[in-house]
């Protein structure tokens, strides 16, 4: 069980008891006070929503992160990470957990020099210009 969880049974528990406590007050007249009561309900039932897709969320991640220290490929058709749909694929970010591949970095490298500077130095006979090479 994870906290988040905890704190949507606990959410939910809340919100049942002030759905009674605003029925008892509409049962006796108090209408502006069982309407304020039913404001909380609702937003007590939509924080213990909001807590079981983070519970959800976080076994989701474990799982992953299980299957990958097990070396078990997925192919879930999801990005790794942002920097990774940001660079087309060729720069993970420093949370991805997906392991480095050395040999792929090492083929998209246009020369050796590019490889060991990671992009800031090129050989003569290298072609590529970029920004950053622009830059140094």
């Amino acid at each position: 069980m994870t906290p988040a969880l905890r704190t949507a049974r606990a959410l939910t528990a809340a919100a049942v008891l002030t759905t009674a406590t605003a029925a008892c007050l509409a049962a006796t007249n108090a209408v502006w006070w069982a309407v304020a009561v039913g404001y909380v309900t609702a937003l007590l039932a939509y924080c213990a929503q909001r807590s079981r897709a983070d519970h959800h969320r976080i076994l989701a991640a474990h799982d992953r992160a299980r299957r990958l220290a097990t070396g078990e490929l997925i192919d879930d058709g999801l990005p790794c990470c942002s920097l990774w749909t940001l660079s087309a694929g060729e720069v993970h970010g420093p949370g991805c957990l997906r392991p480095h591949d050395p040999d792929a970095e090492l083929q998209n490298a246009c020369c050796t020099e590019a490889f060991v500077s990671r992009g800031l130095t090129h050989t003569r006979q290298c072609r590529t210009t970029s920004a950053r090479v622009d830059a140094a």
